[in-house]
């Protein structure tokens, strides 16, 4: 059999049928292979989400107060020292970069004796049952800092390292697609 020269009538259709599978391939290569082109893959917030619907309210009898309101608890088990310091400097830093949407969010901090630094006198202390806290989260850490939304559900953790950028990044996109708090 003869080859077919290159400009018959069966090269169009044989373009429309080779086409698709070029688009098959090249989807598939940009799926399992985005990572090393520099293409995000599908993570969209910064900080370790919290998939079991865990409720502050399950581990303090104080979380009402601040109903409709977002929260952003510290968690420091110690005497809030440089670091905690650190971090809560940020968080307030963090709070007047929102703006308008800082009335839409509270400040708690847990710690042990509970906070009379300067630094702290616009938080709000808040009372946590750490061990039962611990056994909820996915963690292991003792020092974090947590994203509560307005229906009372942790939502977010942070390291103290994570408690800046990260934090302000989640919270920016998060007030922007709330309706509530």
């Amino acid at each position: 059999m003869a080859p077919i020269p290159l400009n018959s009538s069966k090269t169009p259709l044989l373009i429309i049928l080779l086409t698709p599978l070029g688009v098959a391939l090249l989807a598939s290569g940009l799926y399992f292979f985005s990572e090393n082109w520099g293409i995000q893959g599908g993570k969209t917030n910064e900080g370790r989400l919290v998939d079991k619907a865990v409720a502050i309210t399950e581990v303090s009898s104080q979380a009402r107060t601040g109903e409709g309101r977002w929260r952003i608890v510290l968690v420091n088990p110690d005497a809030c020292t440089m670091p905690c310091l650190a971090v809560a400097d940020r968080i307030n830093s963090i709070k007047q970069l929102l703006g308008k949407d800082s009335q839409r969010l509270e400040l708690l901090v847990h710690t042990n004796p509970p906070p009379i630094h300067r630094d702290l006198a616009h938080w709000s202390a808040i009372d946590l049952d750490t061990a039962k806290l611990g056994q909820l989260l996915p963690t292991k850490l003792t020092h974090y800092t947590l994203l509560v939304d307005p229906m009372h559900k942790i939502v977010l953790l942070y390291t103290f390292e994570q408690a800046g950028s990260e934090l302000l990044n989640d919270l920016k996109r998060l007030l922007q697609l709330s309706r509530i708090g």
